[in-house]
């Protein structure tokens, strides 16, 4: 076998506390430059920069756009305005009737149809005017005839009207007394009704009274019955108590056989006396309810006589009752006569108002004849009028039409331009956007030329709106038409003040970052490209600060490997074993490359589960990032590890190896570390391009972070060069501690 494994157990012991912790060293490095940095905004900048860059240029490309389609929609409106105008004003001479047919020849011919309709009811309408002044000329003769004879009719009139008055008087003074007789009548009948009714109630009280008089006597006599029926029984029972006194008095004289015999008597007497007792008890129930009852019938007795009058006030009442019956006879006596009156009033009412109604029929007919005739005038007035609105009508309806078949054409003609141009939905928003401009110069609205300005400037901000909406948020859209808005305005304002119009272009769209020197615009580019995380953990991390542990580490372990070893005579003990030299180098490299790959195993596992801990959206690296930049780092170590076992393979003094090969690694590194501010991933603002010199002067340039953040295999060449140089370093290191003489 080329390896010993007592030597390589023997490296691994002897060296294990120093590779553990550089490893955990390196390993917490890693760790902690990996959170912080992660958990930082290092992007903000860079984000700040692109937003500000984009921003301005988006602003500009918003104020070039919104100036040049300013510039054609107003055009578009000047156009469409002085068309339309045009055309208003030859129809209003038309309707006017001021316009020959020659001035509307390219007009429709539905619509010169229309206007000889029109003038043609306009003679028409002025020939009834005529016949209707005629007709109001002969009403008027009529109505002086009907005045001349109106006054004897009303005179008649009077006369009628008076007696109608008095009889109407007499008529109402009649009913008024005939109506306070039926009022007394009824009183009549109400009294005569109380009073039967009263008579009636005492009849029937008396009849309760006889009744409960009856049952007071039948009570009466059941008590006394009762009554005796109970002396009756108290007297047995006083009897059966003294012989039954007897017999006791006996009992305590008699014998056993005359004390059976009388206790026999005695249980009969006392069955006897108890039969005695209910009955008493019986009768004391009877009589006790017999007297409850009579008390309620005495007690109702004394109610009817409280309530029943007496035998005079009773006569009184029937005597009230036959003097209501008389006065009624009067009262219906007297109804009579009057009835008979009104009758006769009333016939004679009706003579009058007959000749009332003849007179007021001959003034009506009169007066409907002359409301007729003016009713037939006011008709022809009304036709007249109707005709005339007609016409107004119409002349509205041809002017509305006319004007919206102008409308319509100048709106088909911006569409179909705007279309050819545009989408569709822009060419329909324009053609809405002027068809409200028309609605408002209808008004009166826009008399001018800043109302035209408005309403382009206001299409131009919202089409900028709309289009800004399909890719941003409505905060970035609103903000890009108050821009678009603001451009147009102080385009105005510069043409106004006699600004040459492309001055007043690049005057408007010119922004901050245009006015900066182009160094700051350069340097303003680097910090838009740079990517902080990838310098600071790619460049800074894992080329310089994360290699110096592992360096110490492998200067420390690759001189002690064989000169050290050498230099302190254990080298003589190891081989005086059967262990060849060669053997004894080989052994002593697979020990220092594997300690080299586990410990770079562990770092490259530290990385990525921090990684995977990290929630920052800004944060660009990941698993595949930092195991490809562990790689390149392991790929460092281990040619400069090589570099110092060959220095130790060479020397037999630990201080020349230490000298040669730890001084060659130590100066790869601080050129490493210089060469980083010439290199083109540091921003300008702070980059040195002399000292990317310095990478020229070490074999750490071999590793490239760029190639691995943007996907590109390149640096694969770079680590298979490192690979070579610590398998040729290595080689040598071996041959050389094989050749050399060693001081044993």
């Amino acid at each position: 076998m080329l390896i010993s494994k007592s030597l390589y157990k023997q490296s691994w012991k002897a060296n294990f506390s120093r590779w553990l912790i550089v490893t955990l060293s390196s390993c917490f490095v890693v760790a902690s430059v990996i959170l912080i940095v992660g958990n930082l905004n290092l992007g903000e900048i860079k984000k700040s920069v692109d937003d500000l860059v984009d921003d301005a240029a988006k602003q500009r490309e918003i104020q070039e756009n919104a100036i040049e389609g300013y510039e054609d929609i107003y055009d578009v409106y000047e156009e469409v305005i002085d068309n339309y105008q045009g055309n208003l004003e030859i129809l209003n001479k038309v309707l006017k009737g001021e316009a020959d047919e020659a001035d509307y020849i390219d007009f429709s011919e539905e619509f010169k149809d229309a206007v000889r309709q029109i003038n043609k009811g306009k003679k028409q309408i002025a020939d009834g005017k005529a016949e209707l002044s005629d007709g109001q000329a002969q009403l008027n003769s009529a109505k002086a005839e009907y005045n001349s004879k109106k006054g004897e009719y009303e005179a008649t009139l009077a006369d009628l009207y008076d007696k109608q008055n008095q009889l109407n008087s007499g008529i109402s003074n009649a009913q008024a007394s005939k109506a306070d007789l039926q009022n007394k009548l009824t009183q009549v009948n109400d009294g005569i009704v109380q009073l039967e009714e009263g008579l009636a109630q005492i009849d029937a009280y008396q009849e309760q009274l006889s009744q409960l008089q009856s049952q007071k006597q039948q009570l009466e006599q059941g008590i006394a019955e009762a009554q005796a029926g109970l002396s009756e029984l108290e007297q047995k029972l006083s009897a059966l108590e003294e012989q039954i006194a007897r017999i006791d008095e006996q009992l305590t004289q008699a014998d056993d056989e005359q004390a059976e015999t009388l206790s026999a008597q005695k249980e009969v007497l006392l069955s006897a006396k108890a039969e005695i007792e209910g009955g008493i008890a019986q009768y004391e129930a009877g009589i006790l309810e017999a007297t409850q009852n009579l008390d309620l019938v005495n007690g109702g007795i004394t109610q009817i006589l409280a309530g029943l009058p007496d035998e005079e006030t009773v006569s009184s009442y029937k005597q009230q009752l036959e003097a209501l019956k008389e006065n009624k006879g009067q009262l219906e006596a007297g109804i009579v006569q009057y009835t008979a009156g009104i009758n006769e009033a009333q016939a004679n009412l009706d003579k009058v108002n007959n000749g009332i109604a003849q007179i007021n029929s001959g003034l009506s007919s009169a007066q409907s004849q002359i409301a007729e005739a003016e009713s037939q005038l006011e008709t022809g007035r009304k036709k007249m009028a109707d005709a005339e609105s007609v016409l107004r009508d119409s002349l509205k309806e041809l002017e509305e039409e006319t004007t919206k078949g102008i409308r319509d054409e100048i709106l088909k003609t911006v569409y179909e331009e705007a279309a050819k141009e545009n989408d569709i939905n822009s060419a329909q928003r324009l053609r809405d956007n002027i068809s409200a401009f028309l609605d408002d110069y209808d008004a009166g609205l826009i008399v001018k030329e800043a109302d035209v300005s408005m309403y382009a400037k206001d299409y131009v901000a919202n089409e900028v709106y709309i289009q800004a909406l399909k890719d941003h948020s409505e905060n970035d859209s609103r903000l890009a038409k108050e821009i678009a808005m603001d451009a147009i305005d102080q385009f105005n304002n510069k043409l106004a003040l006699g600004t040459d119009r492309q001055e007043a272009v690049d005057d408007i769209t010119e922004s901050l970052l245009d006015k900066l020197p182009d160094g700051v615009h350069d340097a303003l580019d680097d910090i838009r490209e740079a990517n902080m995380y990838a310098l600071v953990i790619g460049n800074i991390l894992f080329r310089i600060a994360g290699l110096l542990l592992p360096i110490i580490f492998v200067i420390m372990a690759g001189t002690n490997l064989l000169a050290g070893q050498v230099d302190s005579g254990s080298m003589a003990y190891i081989l005086s074993t059967p262990i060849k030299r060669k053997k004894v180098g080989f052994t002593q490299m697979i020990y220092l490359v594997s300690s080299i790959v586990a410990m770079y195993l562990l770092i490259s596992l530290t990385g990525v589960l921090c990684v995977n801990t990290i929630h920052n959206e800004m944060f660009t690296l990941n698993e595949e990032h930092i195991i490809k930049f562990s790689l390149g780092a392991c790929c460092v170590i281990l040619a400069m590890s090589g570099i110092c076992f060959m220095s130790s393979g060479i020397f037999n003094r630990e201080k020349d190896s230490l000298s040669v090969g730890g001084g060659v690694c130590m100066l790869f590194l601080v050129c490493s570390i210089l060469g980083l501010f010439g290199e083109p991933i540091i921003p300008s603002v702070i980059r040195i391009d002399a000292m990317n010199y310095f990478n020229y002067m070490t074999i750490i340039s071999f590793f490239k972070i760029v190639p691995i953040l943007e996907g590109s295999t390149e640096y694969i060449t770079g680590l298979c060069i490192l690979l070579l140089i610590g398998l040729i370093t290595y080689n040598i290191g071996i041959v050389a501690f094989d050749k050399k003489d060693l001081p044993l």
